[in-house]
């Protein structure tokens, strides 16, 4: 296969992820969007994509609307920093675009960037399982304990990697499965190595306990296989990882436990749900307009005594840009999946489905996801693989 810059740019661009919060404002992510702007400036420039330019359009909307926001948010502070973040992951998103539609072999590109940077984090993670150390960012650290009641006191092993979260990780691995999925069905590496690989995510997201990572992957590995039709032997092997999986979980961790431990606490459904109800009640209160760039912490403090964010990625935008913003993106939503449904590539279709059939559940995982360029990540790489223009340019 023949490789050209515009192929590594983005396997870099993608891998880069594994980063996290390295470097702080400053992320590996966010350098190198900066780094690659030349190039992109370029194209842009020079060239015409079309779709590119949409998203531009859309994008400079969006922060023309958050400067206006600035006349109302209620912290002018948090808002000039994520007025910074903005531009940048806006930019990282038209560079996936961008370099896609010039790059030989994009979809393989995306799907190795993500392969890569997965394998980055996976040996991190088996370190802090063995270990129970982590990454000095992390905000759970060692040792952490679990009253189970009864004067019984549990362990709980976890793995965060770069991400300083457990949540955060847990959306990483969510966003990334399927594009680990599209490797093995193109066979781009040796297959069982790939099926380990398809295996460690549903260790990593038993021993965090996330019920919505753990029911996103096996989800999108049943109607992945679901829509592939593969041979029986395939669909043989791939029951026998969940089975296995499964097994793994039970025998070796303590997942039904910290499960368990989990649901009494603040993130329990019910708190969830109380959650969104008080981000629907600050978003009514600003008459449909949205809180404003930079106000979900200090805003959401108001309506909610000890959660500051919305854990839900469609209410954080609803929240803070109100229907101006939220509309056009719920809108192409839409236009995505039925441009989903029309595609006729087996090994696209049945990536990009599953992807979308789950995203309510995974865009919950988290408590943030629009200061995170891997959200970012996620939806330019599914728009890739629903257009043919972006594989098709350069053929």
């Amino acid at each position: 296969m023949k490789w050209n810059r515009y192929d590594l740019f983005l396997i870099f661009l993608v891998a880069s992820l594994a980063g996290g919060l390295i470097g702080g404002a400053l992320s590996i992510p966010r350098i190198l969007a900066i780094i690659l702007s030349p190039f992109f400036i370029r194209l842009f420039i020079e060239k015409k994509c079309e779709r590119v330019y949409f998203f531009g359009f859309f994008f400079v909307i969006w922060l023309l609307y958050a400067l206006l926001s600035f006349l109302w948010t209620s912290n002018l502070d948090e808002a000039g920093k994520e007025m910074l973040y903005y531009p940048v992951h806006f930019l990282y998103f038209l560079e996936i675009l961008l370099f896609s539609y010039y790059a030989l072999n994009p979809l393989k590109s995306i799907a190795l960037g993500w392969f890569i940077g997965f394998l980055c984090t996976a040996f991190i993670a088996l370190w802090e399982l063995s270990t129970d150390h982590h990454l000095k960012f992390t905000k759970q650290q060692s040792d952490l304990k679990m009253n189970l009641g009864n004067g019984i006191i549990a362990a709980h092993k976890f793995c965060s990697v770069t991400f300083g979260n457990y949540n955060s990780y847990v959306r990483y691995l969510t966003f990334a499965y399927p594009f680990l999925i599209y490797v093995y069905a193109k066979n781009y590496f040796n297959k069982f190595f790939v099926l380990a690989c398809l295996v460690m995510p549903f260790i990593f997201i038993g021993m965090n306990a996330s019920r919505g990572g753990i029911l996103s992957i096996l989800i999108l590995l049943f109607l992945s296989l679901f829509f592939q039709g593969k041979a029986n032997k395939k669909v043989v092997v791939s029951f026998a990882i969940i089975i296995t999986t499964l097994s793994m979980i039970l025998l070796y961790t303590d997942f039904f436990t910290i499960l368990s431990h989990r649901m009494e606490t603040t993130a329990s459904d019910r708190s969830r749900f109380s959650i969104w109800t008080s981000a629907l009640e600050l978003w009514n209160s600003t008459f449909f307009i949205g809180s404003g760039i930079g106000s979900m912490a200090t805003s959401m403090e108001l309506f909610s005594r000890s959660i500051f964010a919305t854990h839900n990625l469609f209410l954080e935008i609803l929240v803070q840009y109100g229907f101006f913003i939220f509309i056009p993106v719920i809108a192409y939503l839409f236009f995505i999946l039925k441009k989903t449904l029309q595609i006729t590539n087996i090994a696209r279709k049945s990536i990009i489905l599953p992807s979308l059939i789950v995203l309510p559940i995974c865009t919950i995982i988290d408590s943030l996801y629009l200061l995170s360029p891997v959200t970012f990540a996620f939806f330019a790489s599914i728009e890739v693989f629903v257009y043919d223009e972006y594989s098709q340019h350069c053929r």
